[in-house]
């Protein structure tokens, strides 16, 4: 049976995708289906060509190969940012880091973002579908760096604990720019029939 997407997602396909979300921070290398079949949500093997480091399944499966995968410069861009960002804060809450020097070797990597939404949106002209998805799936993960560091009421983005300024208010651009990229990857893979006037 082929892997059915459409533009709204149903409760058992998100009741799924959690699900799949567990299994892969559990090490677990089964995933859930996103098709519902007489009422029992399906449960297939992880296809051994799919990354094992892969955050999106579901994405994966659709463009026939995981984001991580991609010999697209954009995407191996957002990606790195994303995995050393992310490696920071949990160094940060493993209590293996200090405040201070996440927050130093963080900066640049924020200061980034701009830079990688902008040059996922240059890669976005002329992107087929494959493309689109990987790119959407590697903005994806810049996202949630960017929403875990304004979601923080904490170091090492809201330090006033330690007598430095909070930092989140500069982030609220960066979601806007990438919520405005995404709407555009969006546009790609679900393209609107033009209005005539």
């Amino acid at each position: 049976m082929a892997l059915q997407t459409s533009s709204v997602a149903s409760f058992n396909e998100l009741a799924g995708y959690f699900r799949q979300r567990q299994a892969a921070e559990e090490g677990d290398r089964w995933y859930g289906g996103s098709w519902y079949e007489g009422g029992i949500d399906q449960w297939i093997q992880w296809p051994e060509w799919l990354n094992s480091r892969c955050d999106d399944r579901y994405s994966a499966l659709d463009a026939g190969g995981c984001c991580r995968d991609s010999r697209n410069a954009a995407v191996r861009l957002a990606l790195h940012l994303s995995d050393m960002a992310q490696d920071l804060l949990a160094a940060l809450d493993g209590g293996v880091r200090g405040c201070t020097a996440t927050e130093t070797d963080l900066s640049p990597l924020v200061d980034a973002v701009p830079g990688v939404v902008a040059a996922i949106r240059g890669t976005l002209p002329g992107a087929d579908r494959v493309l689109a998805i990987q790119l959407g799936c590697a903005l994806d993960r810049v996202s949630l760096v960017v929403g875990r560091l304004a979601a923080r009421g904490k170091c090492p983005w809201r330090c006033v604990q330690h007598g430095r300024p909070d930092r989140g208010a500069g982030l609220l651009p960066l979601r806007e720019q990438i919520g405005e990229c995404s709407e555009l990857i969006w546009d790609v893979l679900h393209p609107r029939a033009r209005v005539r006037a």
